[in-house]
């Protein structure tokens, strides 16, 4: 039986173990799954580790509508962290489920 999987790191090559993988559920293009994945990561790093962003305060986030950005938005709102976005109109739909605080 074929297992479709996903690594869970995105920085050079490495010897890895079961651990540093997750399973591609049937259905999900497994493209789809590494985008998430990097895009997951580099937004957690930017907020975490590079900004170390703590709860109760702002961020601007340039470019909320792309996929860094999307998850930079949601990964810093489960922080209890206020979002600000800049995006255009025509692109702030994919966003506005997300309830930030709009620069158009």
């Amino acid at each position: 039986m074929e297992s479709r999987i996903c690594p869970t790191f995105v920085e050079g090559l490495y010897k890895i173990s079961e651990t540093d993988l997750l399973p591609v559920p049937e259905g999900i293009d497994p493209l789809d799954a590494e985008s998430l994945i990097v895009n997951g990561i580099t937004a957690w790093q930017m907020l975490h580790k590079i900004a170390k962003v703590e709860a109760g305060q702002t961020i601007l986030v340039h470019g909320a509508n792309g996929g860094v950005g999307t998850i930079l938005t949601q990964l810093a709102q489960l922080a209890d962290v206020t979002v600000v976005v800049m995006t255009t109109l025509a692109r702030s739909l994919h966003i506005e489920y997300l309830n930030p605080i709009f620069i158009l």
